[in-house]
């Protein structure tokens, strides 16, 4: 029991029990309390702030019920899951004159390890949105490259109007694939289905010839002394099929960046688009180094990159899926 200044003023036999064992005295408030124990939630990593604490919440007027937090607790401060409950305690006029403070120890009645397990458990998920984040990123430096390619080659054609247009059109087809990328995000934050409205009529030539138009800037500002990368269109007139353009697009761009990427010294980039058995077809072709066969078995494993700092990893990775 904790008085309208956040006091204790009351602590049952077994808290007291608890802190002997510990050799440490009862706390003397909420906040020496919430300095002890650290408080974080299961799904979190970063303590709960004062005024988080449950204590605290509840001497605003709120209650707080079955809420599990992580906190360290007796000797060695070792960690222990517990189930909190608070709730204000208000005197003949409804104010708050202080506050009732419960916890249950989980891990005296679940198997040993119930707290370890829940910071593992936080820490896979804590992982997901790393690899999550890492890979929002990697779409957005894919679309960021082929602007500032164009725009690197536009300061420099300035004087030609039908350039200027040019790259201004792959400026825009890049910003566009930003902001399909932003808005997937959007959707997966919301939990609504990704894919909304379902898949469209597409015609894999006139994709992969945008998707051509967006690196070709890329590929002449990267160009070396050593060669340049050459790209071969192979394109059917037309190859009609239906699908998600955002999700394709993304799929292509982060292939023929691969592709560009494996040709440090120059070499040819063929795109390939026909129709085969009555199905729909692209083949991107590079005439690189190629890959070991320990490199194809994990080509497509999130954060496996051939290229050190300079690979992210996820390109393939977010091809396959």
């Amino acid at each position: 029991m904790f008085d309208a200044s956040g006091r204790m003023q009351q602590v049952n036999q077994r808290a007291h029990a608890a802190d002997a064992f510990s050799m440490q005295e009862p706390p003397t408030s909420l906040r020496e309390l919430w300095e002890r124990e650290s408080p974080t939630r299961v799904n979190a990593t970063e303590r709960l702030s004062f005024l988080e604490s449950p204590g605290m919440r509840a001497m605003s007027g709120n209650i707080v019920e079955h809420e599990l937090l992580i906190v360290r607790r007796g000797a060695g401060n070792a960690l222990r899951l517990v189930e909190v409950f608070a709730a204000p305690v208000r005197d003949d006029d409804g104010q708050v004159i202080g506050v009732m403070l419960v916890d249950l120890d989980v891990d005296e009645r679940l198997p040993g390890g119930t707290a370890q397990q829940a910071v593992h458990s936080r820490d896979r998920r804590l992982s997901a949105v790393g690899q999550l984040a890492a890979g929002i990123m990697h779409e957005v430096n894919n679309a960021l490259n082929p602007i500032m390619a164009a725009a690197f080659l536009l300061r420099h054609h300035a004087e030609s109007p039908d350039r200027v247009r040019d790259y201004a059109e792959r400026i825009r087809m890049a910003a566009e694939t930003a902001a399909a990328t932003a808005s997937r995000v959007g959707r997966f934050i919301r939990q609504e289905p990704v894919h909304v409205g379902g898949d469209e009529p597409i015609d894999l030539s006139l994709l992969a010839r945008e998707v051509i138009d967006l690196v070709a800037p890329m590929r002449l500002r990267h160009a070396n002394a050593s060669g340049a990368v050459e790209i071969s269109s192979l394109l059917d007139d037309a190859v009609p099929t239906r699908g998600v353009p955002d999700e394709l697009r993304v799929a292509l761009l982060n292939m023929v960046q691969n592709a560009i990427d494996a040709m440090p010294d120059g070499g040819i980039l063929t795109v390939r688009t026909f129709v085969e058995q009555a199905e729909a077809c692209i083949s991107i072709t590079d005439s690189g180094l190629g890959m070991s066969s320990e490199t194809r078995n994990r080509a497509f494993e999130p954060f496996f990159s051939t290229r050190g700092v300079a690979g992210s990893g996820l390109g393939l990775a977010e091809v396959y899926g």
